[in-house]
């Protein structure tokens, strides 16, 4: 799977109308289920989101509803949570779509997300979000970040469409401290 130019957010209009509208096979397998809860934050409070999973290796993945690469992606994420969770890793997902396109969310998560925790955005500035992780964050989507099982950013920031095994080799340091 070829990587794929990252969708860059300006304010809070999302560009790469091209790429909206992808659609995603969930596999032979997948059954659709019922749609995760979404839960409203702050800048502060998505980082505290993350840190409720210490104990766990957390992957958070951002992305947006209208970034094609991003919806491409969740099949992946869905596969890693699917197979990982009992390994002590949590996958945990961030719409950074604008707070009043909740039900282009609600809708999308419901399609999917599975049982993934969505996190959302509250009103604000749409950067100061991933400047509470990553002052380094340009405004690319999709872009996902490892967590160690003591809620510290572990490992490389993975910006762009992933692939299962990247995402899989991500997490395998981590999971490898036990501390």
């Amino acid at each position: 799977m070829g990587m794929h130019r990252p969708v860059r957010p300006v304010g809070i209009l999302w560009l790469g109308a091209a790429t909206a509208c992808a659609v995603v096979q969930l596999g032979a397998g997948a059954q659709p289920r019922a749609a995760s809860k979404l839960e409203p934050v702050s800048p502060a409070g998505l980082l505290q989101a993350v840190r409720r999973y210490r104990g766990k290796v957390v992957l958070l993945n951002v992305w947006a509803t209208t970034c094609g690469p991003c919806v491409a992606e969740l099949q992946e994420l869905r596969r890693l949570d699917q197979e990982y969770l009992a390994r002590g890793v949590q996958v945990v997902t961030f719409a950074m779509d604008p707070p009043e396109d909740r039900r282009r969310v609600e809708e999308f998560v419901r399609e999917y997300t599975g049982k993934l925790p969505v996190l959302v955005r509250k009103p604000g500035n749409p950067e100061a979000f991933l400047k509470q992780i990553d002052r380094q964050w340009r405004g690319m989507v999709p872009v996902t970040y490892v967590f160690d099982r003591r809620g510290r950013r572990a490992g490389k920031t993975l910006v762009g469409q992933q692939t299962f095994s990247a995402f899989v080799a991500a997490v395998q340091p981590a999971l490898g401290k036990r501390k």
